[in-house]
This record gives structure tokens, sequence and C-alpha cells, in this order.
């Protein structure tokens, strides 16, 4: 159960921790959203539904990071989708105006936080869960096996360009002297001709996403 209307002070930074959302769990601001995944060359589904459905953090509701708030029609893989069909799908898992939504994963929180990104490029407010699902569970915190069924609610979404760059920006960005960072694994960014998509934007350094968190479980 929700609890009555209050003011919800908001946690600094992007990040909450543990004990914040395990005292904020029954806020009825507080939008909790469950984005286990596997990385995309796993053979296994990457998204992992079982694994939700098998226990989740209590409320929280299930995203499928490769389809839900993407762009079936965009060419390029998994952008986010338009203002229109996100606000519907947010509505629909019961995120509305004024709500924070806290998203977590066991991927190193690269989907945690691609989804939160999302939820901020649209004017909502987000935050990742410190530690993810591995560290909630670490800590013998609660879980739930229920299915969940939010009520659907409204929600704005208003685009915040400065949050997302195009290809004409880094090419700017890129005449200015602007240092660009790349977050894939070390061997995408020496690159392979013989492999897709690897190498990297001339003068680009690397900074592998597995090499800023403490650990994770795939």
């Amino acid at each position: 159960m929700r609890s009555t209307p209050m003011e919800l002070e908001l946690p600094d930074g992007p990040l909450v921790t543990g004990d914040w959302l395990h005292d904020h769990l029954d806020h009825e601001r507080v939008r909790v959203l469950d984005v286990r995944g596997r990385h995309p060359s796993s053979p296994l589904p990457h998204a992992k539904r079982t694994e939700y459905t098998a226990g989740h953090i209590p409320s929280a509701a299930f995203i499928d990071w490769e389809h839900d708030f993407t762009d079936p029609a965009d060419p390029v893989p998994v952008q986010v989708a338009g203002a229109a069909e996100f606000a519907t799908q947010a509505g629909e898992l019961g995120v509305g105006d004024g709500d924070l939504v806290v998203t977590y994963d066991d991927y190193y929180e690269i989907f945690a936080v691609r989804v939160a990104w999302a939820f901020r490029y649209y004017g909502a407010e987000s935050r990742v869960l410190d530690g993810g699902w591995s560290t909630w569970t670490e800590e013998r915190r609660p879980v739930s096996d229920a299915r969940e069924t939010p009520m659907e609610r409204a929600i704005t979404a208003r685009s915040r360009p400065l949050l997302r760059r195009t290809l004409t920006d880094v090419e700017a960005a890129r005449r200015e002297g602007a240092t660009f960072v790349d977050a894939r694994p070390r061997h995408l960014f020496v690159g392979d001709p013989e492999i897709a998509n690897t190498g990297h934007i001339a003068g680009s350094r690397c900074l592998p996403y597995q090499e800023l968190v403490d650990g994770a479980t795939g």
C-alpha cells in the first residue's frame, strides 16, 4: 500500500543507497524499475524476465531494456522512443508527473543507467540504485515474487536536447577540441578489422564501464 501524499526529499546525485530505497519503498512518488539483463552477445534472453518473476525488489516493475522505451523504427538499435510513446509506456508502468524513478540491474548498472537517462531526457527525476540487485540481495533486503499491477498514471514527456548529442554535434565538438570517452570494453576500443562495430572515434580515450564499478554478475 502506498503512503499518504507527502513531500519527497530527493536524494543528491545520480544514485540512491539501499538504505534510502528501503525506507522509501512505500512512498507514493517512488517508482522502482527492474532492468536486469544480459549483454547483447549472450545466447540467453537479453532481458531477465524469468529472474524477475522469481524475485525482485518489492513493487518493482520489469523493463525489457532492448524493447521498452526504444524506437523500433530507428535504423540504429535501441534508440530512445519518441515523446508520445515514451509517455504512454511510462504511464502504463505507473510513473506519473512528479514521481522519482529508481532503476536497478545486475550487469554493471549499464541497463539501469540507460533507462534512468531516458527518464531524465524526458524531464523526469530518476536515480540508479547503488550496487544494484546484487548488493540489495547481499544485504538481505526484502524480495518479492508478487506480480506487480501498477495503476496507470499520466506523465508529460518533454525532451531535454542538451542530454543527447547528434553526429553533427559530435563532429562540431571534435573540431573544438572536446575530449571523448569510450566506455566500451577495451577489445572493442582497440578494434579488429574483421569484427563489425569495433575501433573508436579518433582521439577518444578508453575507460571501460567494467572498471568503474565494484563488480556485477552477467
